[in-house]
C-alpha cells in the first residue's frame, strides 16, 4: 500500500520523533486550559482537542499497538463526549 502520510512514512521518516513531542504540548497545555474554562461547552471542546493529542501519540509511536490503543481512544472518545456535548446542551437550554 502507499501511503502519502501514514503509519509506515512515520515510521521511517523520524517524523514520529517530533510528532510524539507536538502530541504531549498539545495534551499537556489544553488540559491546563480546559481547567481554567468556566464554560462547560469551551471545556468540553478542548477536552476534546487533549483526547485527540492521545490519539496522534498512539500513531506516532507507529507500532501495532499504538494504532489500536488510538483506534479505541477515538471510537470511545466519540461514544462518550457526543454524550457530554448533548448534556451540556440540555443545561443551557433548561
Amino acid at each position: 500500500a502507499v501511503y502519502i502520510f501514514g503509519v509506515d512514512f512515520l515510521a521511517i521518516s523520524g517524523a514520529a520523533d517530533w510528532l510524539l513531542w507536538v502530541a504531549a504540548f498539545t495534551l499537556i497545555a489544553t488540559s491546563i486550559i480546559a481547567v481554567t474554562k468556566d464554560n462547560l461547552k469551551a471545556r468540553l471542546a478542548y477536552s476534546t482537542i487533549s483526547q485527540l493529542a492521545y490519539v496522534t501519540l498512539g500513531v506516532g509511536l507507529a507500532t501495532s499497538m499504538g494504532i489500536v490503543g488510538g483506534t479505541m481512544q477515538i471510537v470511545a472518545h466519540a461514544l462518550g463526549k457526543i454524550t457530554l456535548f448533548m448534556c451540556a446542551g440540555a443545561i443551557y437550554v433548561a
